[in-house]
């Protein structure tokens, strides 16, 4: 609608009758979210949680879903993962960058505006997620001529390389560089993996996870109420329901993210949890080359 200049849509039966006439404001209503909750979630989820910042160094505004983000970081490359998952959050219409930085070089002109926008050459992907990080990342989940730590802490920095890795080749087995939508496929296979294990062969799976991976595969996850017992069909709706694609891309997907994990994870560790699933699920986990999907639910 806004491609065309279109403001309004005619809603019409069989017949051509007219049946209501839908406004932009009809069609976005449902995506918007209140200011204080944008704002809550950048704070607790994403600057506390995900980048393990002090909350009560940074000054957040939410307006009408434009995030104002002001406080002061180490370095750029920190502010621009920052930036970059901030505008992930869902309902943010946009960011204000406010930040100083201390210790390295603010970049300056197109650069920064680059590494925070999201737009890279092809071949050099930042590997900004929704995990809250992001960097230069190359297929392998090495930087290429960069060596930067995010957090001072060299355990977590090399989860944080190894979670790019995998979210780089989930990205290349769909073609594409949409390192949103390798997330949330991730997280989807994680969890409808996950809620089909035992406890034991969950925690089996899940050492072998880089951490940030891990606490994903954790999140939200009650060990009183597994296995689940579910169909392939239950499976499907379950993964497309949490990576908002269609049901008919959930295959393509688990095939991708199922070949990248057995590059990960030792193959004793993914036939145990394969094995507690019914054949039918595991003939649809099973790796295959896949077409990109077609994206999210409308």
């Amino acid at each position: 609608m806004c491609r065309h200049r279109v403001t309004s849509l005619a809603v019409v039966d069989a017949v051509g009758r007219l049946i209501v006439i839908v406004s932009q404001g009809d069609l976005l209503d449902r995506f918007t979210r209140p200011d204080w909750e944008i704002q809550q979630e950048v704070i607790r989820h994403v600057i506390t949680r995900d980048f393990l910042l002090d909350p009560g160094t940074f000054v957040v505004n939410v307006r009408d879903g434009i995030v104002t983000l002001s406080g002061q970081l180490a370095s750029d490359q920190v502010g621009c993962s920052l930036v970059t998952a901030v505008r992930a959050v869902e309902g943010v219409a946009a960011v204000q960058d406010h930040l100083r930085y201390t210790a390295s070089r603010q970049a300056s002109g197109s650069e920064h505006c680059r590494r925070c926008s999201g737009r890279w050459p092809v071949g050099h992907l930042p590997g900004p997620s929704p995990l809250g990080w992001g960097q230069a990342a190359r297929g392998d989940g090495r930087r290429k001529g960069v060596d930067m730590s995010f957090t001072g802490v060299g355990s977590l920095d090399r989860s944080i390389d190894k979670s790019n890795a995998w979210l780089a080749g989930i990205e290349e087995g769909f073609g594409t560089h949409d390192r949103r939508l390798a997330y949330r496929v991730a997280r989807a296979w994680l969890h409808s993996l996950r809620d089909r294990l035992t406890v034991e062969v969950a925690a089996h799976f899940a050492a072998q996870l880089p951490e940030l991976l891990r606490g994903v595969f954790y999140d939200g996850w009650n060990p009183s109420r597994v296995p689940l017992k579910y169909g392939r069909r239950e499976y499907v709706a379950r993964f497309a329901r949490e990576a908002r694609i269609h049901e008919s891309d959930v295959p393509k997907a688990s095939a991708v993210v199922t070949a990248t994990v057995r590059q990960h994870v030792s193959a004793g560790a993914v036939d145990e949890a394969f094995a507690l699933l019914p054949s039918d699920l595991r003939e649809l986990l099973k790796p295959a080359m896949a077409e990109p999907a077609t994206g999210g639910k409308p």
